[in-house]
């Protein structure tokens, strides 16, 4: 049986999502590995918040790196 540390997907990627949020508001650098379905989900989410914008923190100032697990091996 599979274990998971948490019980809904979206309650662990809005949490993800605060995370990466205050540390990209302050000038820090994020990085991720997870499904290609949670990266899109995690990115929305960070996207709701004012003021971040993941295009540019990851392609402009490589601030966030998030990277399909499927690419990983």
């Amino acid at each position: 049986m599979p274990c998971s540390f948490y019980t809904d997907d979206g309650v662990l990627l809005d949490e993800l999502a605060a995370l990466f949020r205050a540390a990209l508001g302050k000038g820090q650098s994020v990085a991720t590995i997870m499904t290609s379905s949670h990266l899109k989900r995690l990115g929305e989410a960070i996207t709701r918040a004012k003021g971040v914008d993941v295009s540019e923190a990851t392609q402009k100032n490589g601030r966030l790196y998030m990277l399909d697990a499927d690419q990983a091996v």
